[in-house]
């Protein structure tokens, strides 16, 4: 969070907990006048990266692409920095998938 605060002030890179996730996404539908009662699913998993190939994937993310190159480009150096300097050059990032499904009302 302290890189993200020093190039991009007021930034909050805490995602939602998984369970505000699942709710949301079964929100979503329950709302619906077109839907019976939702049910829904999270599916966790994690991959292991390197420094490198960490900062890789960042850089694909909506969040990072609409950062300017500058901050971009300084914020994924830091944080590439951080995880070889204070993880051993990787870490494991955890990646939540939801399936939420319904009956059709119609």
């Amino acid at each position: 969070q302290e890189d993200y605060s020093a190039v991009v002030p007021g930034w909050d890179a805490v995602p939602a907990p998984p369970e505000e996730v699942v709710d949301r996404e079964r929100s979503y539908l329950d709302a619906s006048e077109h839907f019976g009662p939702a049910e829904a699913r999270r599916y966790i998993w994690s991959v292991t990266y390197t420094a490198r190939d960490f900062v890789a994937f960042l850089g694909t993310t909506s969040n990072f692409l609409m950062l300017d190159e500058a901050s971009r480009s300084r914020l994924l150096d830091l944080i590439e920095q951080r995880i070889a300097e204070e993880h051993g050059g990787a870490i494991r990032k955890e990646f939540l998938g939801t399936l939420a499904v319904a009956r059709s009302t119609a």
